[in-house]
């Protein structure tokens, strides 16, 4: 296991539970946002059928208008449902993630043995003028990512959601990438601010083969926090994490970056349930 189990962090609130965040998110799909903030969703059409998503641990204020849909609550704790919830009979969402806070301690000194002494290292090589950290532009930095370590399908799947995050979120994408002093890259980072969460997300990270003996990857998680703190965030969100079931592909990302989590979240099951009538969905049907 790449970590162990836990209950939900003290003080964190989801990004997810923010109407702000999904403003932005839904802007470009014309999904529909609903809820409120601390209990925040989106609800969005395939094809015919209709979907409705929230996470939090409070009920969402589910009613009978609207189209006929399926309503799936991400609880955060909660271990039961109040009918008519049902629990899903699999996870749909996902499993495991963890999260760093920051707070009055320096943040590197909650870091693992091993990610404290590549980061000496790196600012030791940094002092010397052997490498960088460098702010990218979206060429520069797709320019470094054609040369990561990375496999094809991987490549394929991060490539949309920086696309897409941009689009959602302009100007609160950050793009770096670690380099030597002639510009070769190591290594990059994509990261997401969320200033109404005051939390940054990690995006997407990569190392290449001139990067693979470097510790260019600790470097850009050292520029990573060091904004973040300057920005007056309180969390790092570490995203995705592996555990058993899912591709195998995932447990090298998730081992460096469970290097850098100070609180684990395993995410229960969902609930679900139908909601909407038929007039509705008729109307919505007709609209399209």
């Amino acid at each position: 296991m790449i970590c162990p189990p836990t209950t939900w962090p003290s003080g964190y609130v989801s990004l997810k539970a923010w109407r702000a965040y999904w403003e932005r998110e839904a802007a470009i799909h014309g999904d529909l946002v609903v809820g409120h903030d601390g209990a925040c969703g989106t609800r969005w059409q395939h094809g015919p059928f209709f979907f409705e998503k929230y996470t939090t641990d409070d009920e969402p204020a589910v009613g009978g208008d609207g189209p006929w849909r399926y309503v799936i609550w991400q609880p955060l704790t909660r271990d039961r449902a109040p009918a008519p919830w049902g629990r899903a009979r699999f996870n749909i969402s996902q499993r495991r993630g963890g999260v760093f806070r920051l707070g009055d301690k320096p943040w590197e000194a909650r870091w693992s043995g091993a990610a404290r002494r590549q980061l000496k290292h790196w600012r030791a090589g940094e002092a010397k003028g052997e490498w960088r950290v460098a702010a990218a532009d979206l060429p520069r930095f797709q320019q470094a990512f054609d040369q990561a370590l990375m496999r094809a399908d991987l490549k394929d799947g991060f490539l949309p959601i920086l696309e897409n995050a941009r689009q959602f979120h302009p100007g609160l994408i950050r793009l770096r990438v670690a380099e030597l002093a002639d510009g070769t890259p190591l290594a990059g980072l994509a990261t997401l601010d969320v200033p109404e969460a005051k939390q940054s997300l990690h995006l997407i990270a990569f190392t290449t083969a001139a990067g693979r003996a470097t510790p260019g990857g600790v470097g850009l998680m050292a520029d990573w926090f060091s904004c973040a703190v300057e920005a007056g965030h309180e969390w790092l969100d570490l995203g995705n994490f592996w555990v058993p079931g899912e591709p195998k592909s995932w447990q090298g990302f998730s081992r460096f970056k469970s290097q850098f989590v100070t609180d684990w979240i395993d995410y229960p099951r969902p609930f679900t349930r139908f909601a909407g009538n038929w007039r509705d969905t008729w109307r919505a049907w007709t609209k399209c």
